[in-house]
């Protein structure tokens, strides 16, 4: 098999349960599969006798991936793991990430240098039964942080608000997980957030009043939570640079927010809430809307997006 995926730079399919015990040459096997990230550890390589530049170039094969394979395969290894100490990543999401990023930028400590964490890594090795536990606080620290993407992670707890001293995050994403509680209250800390996903969830909770600072956001995605109460009616004045704001499926009350005079603002979500009025100038000079999604009646739809031609 040596050269089997050599070069293939899309290919990253689940080998996990091939059986190759009787395989004796893996060289070059997955040389520049650039893409491939596929778990090897339970592969019986006993009859192996060549397998040099087996993973050479295949630049995704996280250091979780290559400490389970190093392990496993024992004395049958490739040639990297005597001589580099992988992170055994196990535990939630607060240990595997120590695990793999104490040494290298001191993630854990007020001293974290960290500006990228890999999620997709360091999620996928918690324990299945437990999952990866809370987002811990001590993130916070990390304040080189720009992205900060952990969504689908089964991650749960709060969304601490020890996580809004990232001042220099552009993206904040934690959709699709198992989070609870309210938004931080000083959510309104992250200054240059371009985009805050924080959808398909279960928070709950008024809509915190710091929103309005975030003047940098383009995409703002709420929906998909058990938020509630009456949004304030000017929270999202002042963020003139909205494309996207998504608030469906929520218990949201009360009018429909301002949302006037967004020259950016094209697509807007708020169907699956208990909104009772929208008012008649609420999309007023909001020239590129193209999407108002509402449950409400379509005698209100229908009207406010007359509106809106009205003023264009």
């Amino acid at each position: 098999m040596s050269g089997a995926f050599s070069d293939m730079f899309e290919f990253n399919s689940d080998l996990s349960s091939w059986d190759v015990s009787e395989v004796t040459y893996m060289t070059n096997m997955f040389q520049n599969a650039v893409s491939f990230n596929s778990d090897l550890s339970r592969w019986n390589v006993e009859k192996v006798l060549y397998m040099d530049g087996i993973f050479e170039g295949a630049t995704s094969l996280d250091v979780c991936n290559r400490g389970s394979i190093c392990r496993s395969w024992g004395v049958h290894r490739p040639n990297d793991c005597e001589n580099t100490t992988y992170p055994e990543c196990i535990g939630n999401f607060e240990s595997v990430t120590n695990q793999v990023y104490s040494s290298k930028c001191g993630f854990n400590t007020a001293n974290c240098t960290c500006d990228e964490i890999d999620v997709v890594m360091t999620t996928r090795y918690c324990d299945v039964e437990s999952g990866c536990g809370p987002i811990p606080p001590t993130l916070g620290m990390c304040s080189k942080l720009l992205d900060l993407t952990l969504s689908h992670g089964s991650l749960s707890g709060s969304i601490r608000n020890e996580l809004t001293q990232l001042v220099n995050l552009l993206n904040f994403d934690v959709s699709n997980n198992k989070l609870t509680g309210e938004l931080p209250n000083d959510i309104g800390n992250l200054l240059n957030l371009t985009s805050l996903d924080v959808s398909n969830n279960k928070l709950d909770g008024y809509i915190p009043t710091s929103l309005s600072s975030l003047t940098s956001l383009e995409h703002l995605y709420l929906d998909n939570n058990y938020f509630d109460g009456e949004i304030q009616y000017d929270i999202f004045t002042s963020l003139n640079n909205l494309k996207e704001l998504y608030l469906s499926f929520n218990m949201f009350q009360g009018a429909v927010p301002y949302l006037n005079n967004h020259n950016s603002l094209k697509s807007i979500m708020l169907h699956s809430n208990c909104f009772d009025k929208i008012r008649s100038d609420t999309f007023s000079g909001t020239v590129s809307l193209q999407y108002v999604v509402r449950e409400y009646m379509n005698t209100l739809v229908n009207k406010t997006q007359k509106k809106i031609r009205t003023d264009t």
